[in-house]
């Protein structure tokens, strides 16, 4: 039917029917070969040509660690075609991309896209986009200014690296409030437990027998055979746990005593507190130990100790890795890692609140950050600034002269872009 003789109800129909979403995919999609009922069921069917062999971006980034640049700038090349042809992505997940080993990108979900019938506007284009990038884990040479100029060239529209940052920033914001909800309530990534006075909360790849008797016996496994104390301390003990379900290294917030205790009155679990930072992390692709359980224990709502229990994570204590000048290859790698974690910082608005350096892990060039309860987020940019530089200097005290020398210069040096 000629789509200028339909009517605006025709015309939105047709928009919000899966086969036609499909088709105003186009070159942007896989070959449509068939839409349609099908005879004797009351059901339509679309069915597509297969790319293959190709992986989804989700895959990608999951088995590398973040998308290589060039996959990157061919994402938004795709989004500026999708929006100059009058497509917007409902569903912007990565999983939602194939990529074919010959390099070439597809968006595959044809009932995740709205046809709007015209090109997409600039504000909304940028508004997209940053919601597209905002899925990605973050990358400190990721560069706002390229990725711009990449999208405003293949639209034909003038480059505006600052609405897309404000978009990336806001989207990277509504995403961490979904998630945020989601690593307390039981859903498809984890399993909640309640009673009474307690909460218990673990993640769904870890459920297993094994694992569920951990967690019935966690104060036990602490201090059990199968235990080595990493820490014994007033405030929190730490023991790394060997057990049928793996290795794991579980730490108890102890309450202190009558005053600690009365501190605590009012306030958020230590342990739910790591754990939602530890997912943060997580979500966003940087460097923490992975964690894995939270065991809540709030008798009439009044403070009780809790557990946190991540994956072990094999490594030294950074002072071990850094604290002697020269540095070997890896330790040189580690050093711009944590220039790195401030840039994160800066760009996702948070700090940890103690980065001495018991509390940053170091592995052949890797770092992991520990004792993740005292992270915290900021709207205000200036006491964020604040928070960055009280971390900045604490992990600087750890070092002599010429090593907190070395780690100043390496700061110093600036980031190849801007992170979206």
């Amino acid at each position: 039917r000629d789509p200028s003789k339909m009517s605006d109800e025709v015309k939105k129909a047709v928009a919000r029917a899966p086969a036609a979403r499909q088709i105003a995919l186009g070159r942007f999609g896989p070959e449509l070969l068939f839409r349609g009922p099908v005879v004797g069921q009351p059901i339509q069917v679309v069915v597509t040509g297969e790319i293959s062999p190709a992986q989804t971006l989700g895959a990608v980034e999951r088995a590398t660690g973040a998308l290589p640049d060039d996959v990157v700038l061919s994402l938004v090349e795709l989004i500026a075609q999708l929006h100059a042809a009058g497509v917007r992505l409902a569903d912007p997940h990565l999983d939602n991309f194939l990529l074919s080993d010959s390099g070439l990108l597809r968006c595959v979900d044809g009932g995740a896209v709205r046809a709007v019938g015209r090109p997409v506007s600039g504000a909304a284009g940028w508004h997209d986009l940053g919601r597209v990038l905002a899925q990605l884990r973050f990358s400190a040479g990721r560069d706002n200014a390229e990725l711009a100029r990449v999208y405003g060239v293949t639209r034909g529209v003038s480059p505006d690296p600052a609405r897309l940052t404000r978009a990336c920033v806001r989207w990277r914001r509504i995403r961490w409030r979904h998630y945020r909800r989601k690593v307390t309530r039981d859903c498809s990534e984890f399993v909640t437990r309640t009673g009474p006075n307690w909460r218990r909360v673990w993640r769904r790849d870890l459920d297993t027998p094994a694992f569920r008797v951990l967690l019935d016996s966690i104060d036990a496994a602490l201090t059990g055979p199968r235990s080595t104390l990493l820490k014994q301390g007033n405030s929190a003990t730490v023991a790394r746990v060997e057990t049928a379900a793996g290795d794991f290294v579980i730490k108890r917030y102890n309450i202190k005593g009558s005053g600690h205790f009365l501190r605590r009155l009012g306030r958020r679990s230590r342990c739910i507190a790591a754990w939602r930072a530890g997912h943060f992390l997580r979500l966003f692709g940087l460097p923490a130990v992975e964690p894995g359980a939270v065991v809540e224990s709030r008798p009439a709502r009044l403070p009780a100790p809790g557990y946190l229990v991540t994956r072990y994570a094999a490594g030294s204590a950074s002072t071990e890795c850094f604290g002697e000048l020269p540095w070997s290859d890896a330790t040189l790698r580690a050093a711009f890692a944590v220039k790195e974690l401030f840039v994160a910082m800066q760009e996702l608005g948070f700090s940890h609140g103690d980065l001495k350096a018991s509390n940053l892990l170091v592995d052949h060039g890797r770092i992991a950050l520990l004792d993740l309860e005292g992270l915290r987020w900021f709207r205000s940019r200036r006491a964020l600034a604040r928070a960055i530089d009280r971390d900045r200097q604490r992990f600087l005290a750890n070092w002599s002269k010429p090593v907190r020398q070395r780690f100043a210069a390496i700061f110093e040096q600036p980031a190849r872009g801007v992170a979206p």
